[in-house]
């Protein structure tokens, strides 16, 4: 199903195809830079992965099916337009467009090419590594949320269950167990009242153990 963001993306990069083919047309400025914006905004949203791959798929079809046109000149330039004296501006023959050599064509749609995929790349390997970063931040911030509740109980065997259990960052791990050993070692120095409900807990369960 396609979200209306996805719809949207889809809706520019045509138009942009629409619109570069005018300015090609007219002029030599192109607009098919843009692509690049709406791959990383496909990337950065988090967008199925179909859409990238369509975006990336539609801009380098286009970008070979203009650098055919220019080698061959095969008609796709050759339409009529109003400003027919700004297009001869930027050719040098007497029929523009004007057919362009196998060395000018290939090598600027190798570099466009290149610069595409690099984008795409260095893009999606940033966002993965964001998306991969705030996961483990979630998890170890509601790690260290159990863990706190589980001490605020002084409930030391569940915050040391909870603590070999899951994948905290290293100077958060050391800091939870310093606390838990200290907890350790001071316990039998602390009034009874405070480990009130882990003394039933642990009552009840011996209780089991015995009935069954």
């Amino acid at each position: 199903r396609l979200g209306y963001v996805e719809l949207l993306l889809y809706t520019y990069a045509v138009a942009l195809v629409c619109y570069d083919h005018t300015q090609l047309v007219v002029t030599s400025d192109r607009l098919w830079v843009i692509y690049i914006l709406l791959v990383d905004m496909a990337l950065v949203c988090d967008l199925p992965k179909r859409a990238s791959a369509i975006i990336i798929t539609v801009v380098i079809v286009w970008l070979f099916v203009v650098a055919s046109d220019r080698w061959e000149s095969w008609g796709l330039l050759d339409i009529p337009v109003v400003h027919q004296a700004d297009r001869a501006l930027v050719c040098n023959c007497a029929n523009p467009p004007c057919a362009l050599g196998l060395h000018e064509t290939v090598n600027p749609l190798i570099a466009y090419v290149a610069i595409v995929l690099l984008d795409f790349y260095v893009t999606h390997r940033f966002a993965n590594e964001l998306r991969n970063e705030y996961v483990k931040m979630e998890a170890a911030v509601t790690a260290a949320e159990r863990i706190a509740h589980a001490l605020s109980k002084f409930d030391l065997k569940e915050a040391g269950a909870v603590l070999n259990s899951v994948n905290l960052p290293e100077h958060l791990h050391f800091a939870f167990g310093e606390i838990l050993a200290n907890l350790h070692v001071y316990r039998p120095y602390l009034p009874d009242a405070l480990f009130a409900e882990t003394v039933e807990m642990e009552m009840s369960d011996s209780m089991s153990e015995v009935g069954s």
